[in-house]
């Protein structure tokens, strides 16, 4: 198994263009569990992004998932709906804000 860390989280905000997020300010909360548990704040404004290992003060959206089952999302071998769904992704937050999230990562 990948661990989870800074390469992973690059690899999740490399897929966020600035031409796509472009006009977005929002900040998203990752909270990774499992084996490598961390916490990273992606902020994300007028198509400029940046990362911090933190906890965000007021975030837009929190993400909390697996560390194994988020390097498998990030490797295309687990889909991101069917892992809300069955529970293994936990969602809070603006949930307009996740289906922007979802087009964007698509």
């Amino acid at each position: 198994m990948e661990a989870t860390g800074d390469a992973s989280i690059f690899r999740f905000i490399d897929k966020l263009s600035p031409e796509k997020i472009a006009g977005i300010n929002a900040v998203i909360q990752l909270e990774i569990t499992g084996e490598t548990e961390d916490v990273w704040q992606i902020i994300l404004r007028d198509g400029g992004k940046e990362i911090r290992n933190c906890r965000a003060d007021s975030p837009t959206l929190i993400m909390t998932c697996d560390s194994e089952d988020f390097t498998k999302l990030l490797n295309g071998q687990l889909d991101v709906m069917r892992s809300f769904m069955t529970g293994k992704l936990r969602i809070s937050g603006d949930m307009s804000f996740v289906m922007k999230l979802a087009a964007l990562l698509g």
